[in-house]
């Protein structure tokens, strides 16, 4: 419920900046403003966030980078161009401002600590991902010092058992 009062709240705002916004530049350069702003915001969604997938994906397979950093990357961007679709001026400064390129880290950081993630996950490929140190290690068993090996046995449960 608080979650929604605040998003009506900003949205009120952010109209009530448009219409201040109207009266100081006149009507035909406030349309203009809006009209730009979603030509944008349609653009980098559909451009950049495809794109900046389509780059995660490939790094995620290569085993170069986690995916939580990939994909907040992918979302930063689509977060901004919906900001831009929306029409006023708050909403547009906000998503310029996610488009800056030192915020996406300090994002992915912030949701990392909120969901209690340290940085380090494993990759497709079998390796670990830090990023904080953005290093990459390899475990594959055969070898590792690093880390406890745990050895156990796989047997498969029989169907007449279950019935």
């Amino acid at each position: 419920m608080p979650i929604l009062f605040i998003l009506a709240l900003l949205l009120i705002l952010d109209f009530t900046a448009l219409v201040m916004l109207g009266q100081q530049l006149g009507f035909l350069l406030t349309l203009l403003w809006i009209i730009g702003s979603f030509a944008i915001g349609t653009h980098l969604i559909r451009r950049e966030g495809l794109a900046t997938l389509r780059e995660a994906q490939e790094s995620v397979m290569a085993g170069q980078a986690a995916p939580s950093d990939t994909f907040i990357q992918v979302a930063a961007y689509v977060f901004a161009g919906v900001l831009l679709i929306l029409p006023g001026p708050l909403s547009d400064i906000v998503g310029l401002f996610m488009l800056m390129p030192f915020m996406r880290p300090m994002v992915s950081r912030k949701l990392r600590e909120r969901q209690g993630v340290h940085g380090a996950g494993p990759t497709a490929s079998g390796q670990t991902f830090d990023s904080s140190t953005h290093h990459t290690q390899r475990h594959d068993g055969h070898g590792d010092q690093s880390g406890t090996t745990i050895e156990g046995e796989y047997v498969p449960k029989d169907d007449d058992s279950r019935r």
